[in-house]
């Protein structure tokens, strides 16, 4: 009962690595018409003869999480081979990719700096 093959959370593979973007729509196809419940599906589209990619084990497990498509094999945050890159608006931070955070906080924290060395600067030389 809806055993649908994709990739499990852990592992990735890529259509574009190997140019099997014609057997990408194919298999995306099938998929979909696998989805179908009821007699409507297009009964040559049942079958896959096309090549499938290899599968490697994700180096982060956690940012992969498997799927049929490129599009969908990573987690938000993560991109790129193996889900091993951090995405726009992401940074690495200890083997994860934290989102970036907003430019006034960076901002504020730097003006906050500049205040607290004006300040230690005007405190030394008072004493």
């Amino acid at each position: 009962k809806d055993d649908i093959p994709t990739i499990r959370p852990g592992y990735w593979w890529s259509w574009a690595n190997r140019n099997f973007s014609d057997d990408e729509v194919r298999f995306v196809n099938f998929i979909t018409q696998l989805m179908i419940k009821t007699d409507s599906y297009h009964r040559n589209s049942v079958t896959f003869s096309g090549r499938l990619p290899i599968v490697y084990r994700c180096p982060l497990p956690d940012s992969c999480q498997g799927g049929v498509t490129n599009e969908e094999m990573c987690i938000e945050g993560y991109a790129g081979p193996l889900c091993s890159l951090c995405d726009r608006e992401y940074f690495s931070w200890f083997n994860t990719c934290q989102r970036c955070p907003p430019l006034w906080r960076g901002v504020l924290q730097l003006l906050l700096v500049v205040f607290l060395i004006i300040l230690l600067m005007f405190a030394l030389f008072k004493a």
